[in-house]
């Protein structure tokens, strides 16, 4: 099972491009097992104790205010960012009439053209990734056999392991994505990017903003093993 990392080291964003960049900025940064917080009966996060004391006017019946409660960092649990469409503003309106209703909608290859105006192939995707993950790998391998990188050796090490487990899961994927529309927001239009993460049936969705206007509805088309239960819904500040 792949192990967890604290957030401000995190490896890799959600996507499998442009991983070697970043390599040495947290090539010294340790593995640590990292656990979901856990509420007892009665317990709130601060997120729900300060929503319930200052009502947010800029914010959409579509948020939900619960990210303190998102599981802990999991390579495997993060849907890669080539795994996530955005509905464009041209079709945006209908998506958000099919989610009036529920959180979550399953969609044909037929409605997903329709909806983002082009086809998308998901297998031909994946394999994208998983070429692009397996390049990774190699590439922190090469380091930490590098003399230069001798101090940061277990650390490709570990990257390099990581990335190789997340290509053979992904592998696992081929033939089993299905697209599903799912309610997301943003603050403002075309700015930041959409990160999903799914746990068990739980699917997590924020949208990292570069300004804080009205939150607006912007569905998104993900592809998934299996149709979440549960979505929640939120946005971060982007740096």
């Amino acid at each position: 099972m792949t192990a967890l990392l604290p957030a401000p080291f995190l490896p890799f964003r959600a996507t499998a491009f442009g991983v070697t960049l970043i390599l040495t900025a947290i090539a010294a940064a340790p593995a640590r097992q990292l656990q979901p917080p856990v509420k007892s009966a009665g317990e709130h996060s601060i997120y729900e104790l300060l929503a319930a004391a200052y009502p947010d006017p800029l914010a959409d019946s579509w948020e939900t205010l619960d990210r303190a409660q998102r599981p802990g960092y999991s390579r495997d649990n993060e849907i890669d960012d080539e795994r996530i469409f955005p509905v464009p503003e041209a079709t945006r309106k209908e998506a958000i009439a099919l989610l009036k209703a529920v959180p979550v909608a399953s969609l044909d290859m037929a409605r997903v053209a329709h909806l983002l105006g082009r086809t998308v192939d998901a297998d031909a995707t994946l394999l994208q990734i998983i070429e692009h993950t397996e390049a990774d790998a190699e590439d922190a391998r090469r380091r930490a056999a590098d003399p230069r990188y001798a101090g940061s050796a277990d650390a490709f090490r570990y990257i390099a392991a990581t990335q190789s487990e997340h290509a053979a899961f992904l592998r696992g994927l081929i033939g089993k994505l299905k697209p599903y529309l799912v309610r997301a927001i943003a603050k403002g239009d075309n700015m930041g990017g959409f990160t999903a993460g799914l746990f068990g049936d739980e699917l997590w969705v924020s949208h990292g903003s570069h300004s804080v206007p009205p939150s607006e509805r912007h569905p998104i088309i993900v592809f998934l093993e299996r149709k979440p239960k549960i979505v929640h819904v939120g946005w971060t500040m982007a740096e």
